[in-house]
């Protein structure tokens, strides 16, 4: 009964107040009902038609709560391994605990309405489980690919590790894991990328309290590499929070320490996640809590810059996404990552590189900003990324969201050639 009470209430603090998912989760709430709140929002559009082919009339606002309680129930049905009857039941009780005992009727129909009508799983679901607006998007930039990634953004992610190769290898952690009953295999893209057949909670993986161990999608594994970086060269990681591929560059550079590493990001709270992850790794960088406009006490021979985004390519991460993003937010972001981009740019030595990445697999948030760039910077030089994984754009490589494996991310290299 808890687990259905509190994921009601996160859930409705995501879609009536606006709050991320992450915070709108009590604290300790159980695996039951985070599994509910993300697999709600995963199907949101899915369960939200579903359900109004089910009442006579639309719910009043002010019952916005028996929607959610009704949306739970739907998804229950289809997605918990639980009984029909269990789902039913413990959805109708749910009623009184929201002191609407009016609505148990309702509810109890709603449901076994659609425990009858349900004949056939829906071949359409993945296209109709995202918003409009991202579908449209989707048809209109990758057209041959577009059922491939709406199927796979409305699976359950994988859970992908990554190795901290400064301390240890993959084949032994690979060894260690599987000594330990886990089920693993090693990525295909990222040398230092593992893959759990279930995902665990990280306390229960070996080696993860002791740094051995991040967790990260491969494709965001396959930044820092790009960025060919040795113990000779200087290192900004922008807007870096929460330090994942600050701890990469890290462990790639053999922990090069402060003169060599830089991490920025305008936050205390963000920055301090950042120092968590290093010192769990055991690795050093010079962190900087400042807004990238005002910082400029230093220029550097690498620079990533993995900008705030719409993040569509990790919706089935953060599917609050699919609620919470609009489509009026896409231009606006789109700016703001211009605007990094020329804020950054300063800080490149001559002859550097820039690697600029998003989580995003829309056009406007990638290729473009770098096209806008580039035609304002005679000083940049667009560098091929000669990669066989994902698909190359023309200013850039865009990796599109596995089902089974990555998501999506953009990554374009740009070098400066000369001081204007």
């Amino acid at each position: 009964m808890s687990d259905y009470l509190d994921a009601i209430q996160s859930l409705m603090s995501i879609t009536q107040h606006g709050r991320s998912l992450d915070s709108a989760l009590k604290a300790g709430a159980s695996p039951l009902c985070k599994q509910i709140c993300y697999g709600v929002l995963r199907h949101h559009e899915v369960l939200n038609q579903t359900l109004a082919g089910l009442l006579r009339k639309p719910l009043r606002k002010k019952d916005a709560d028996i929607k959610t309680l009704l949306l739970v129930g739907l998804y229950g049905l289809q997605h918990l391994r639980q009984p029909d009857h269990a789902v039913v039941n413990l959805a109708v009780d749910t009623t009184r605990h929201l002191r609407k005992e009016w609505a148990s009727g309702l509810v109890n129909g709603v449901l076994r309405s659609q425990i009858r009508a349900r004949k056939s799983s829906d071949n359409n679901e993945a296209v109709a489980s995202l918003p409009v607006w991202l579908h449209e998007h989707l048809n209109a930039e990758w057209k041959d690919q577009a059922a491939t990634v709406a199927d796979a953004l409305t699976q359950a992610p994988p859970m992908a590790l990554r190795v901290n190769t400064h301390r240890t290898s993959r084949d032994e952690m690979l060894d260690r894991l599987k000594d330990a009953g886990i089920d693993c295999h090693p990525g295909l893209l990222s040398p230092p990328c593992i893959y759990l057949e279930q995902p665990k909670p990280v306390n229960e993986i070996p080696g993860f309290n002791d740094g051995l161990l991040s967790v990260q999608d491969e494709g965001a594994q396959l930044a820092v590499p790009l960025l060919q970086t040795s113990t000779s060269t200087s290192v900004l990681d922008a807007c870096a929070a929460p330090g994942g591929k600050t701890g990469q560059f890290a462990e790639t550079l053999g922990n090069p320490g402060m003169d060599t590493l830089t991490a920025i990001d305008i936050a205390p709270d963000r920055v301090d996640k950042i120092k968590d992850n290093l010192s769990r790794l055991q690795l050093s960088a010079r962190l900087v809590t400042a807004d990238l406009d005002g910082f400029d006490t230093q220029r550097f021979d690498r620079i990533l810059l993995d900008a705030p985004c719409s993040a569509v390519g990790v919706i089935r991460r953060h599917p609050d996404i699919k609620v919470l993003r609009r489509p009026t937010d896409i231009a606006k972001l789109a700016q703001t990552q211009l605007s990094l981009m020329t804020s950054v740019w300063r800080l490149l030595n001559e002859g550097g590189l820039l690697l600029y990445t998003t989580c995003s697999i829309l056009h406007a948030e990638n290729d473009e900003v770098v096209r806008r760039f580039l035609e304002g910077h005679t000083d940049a030089s667009l560098q091929s990324i000669d990669q066989s994984w994902g698909i190359a754009t023309q200013y850039g490589r865009q990796l599109l969201p596995s089902k089974t494996t990555h998501d999506g991310f953009y990554f374009s290299l740009i070098a400066r050639t000369s001081t204007p």
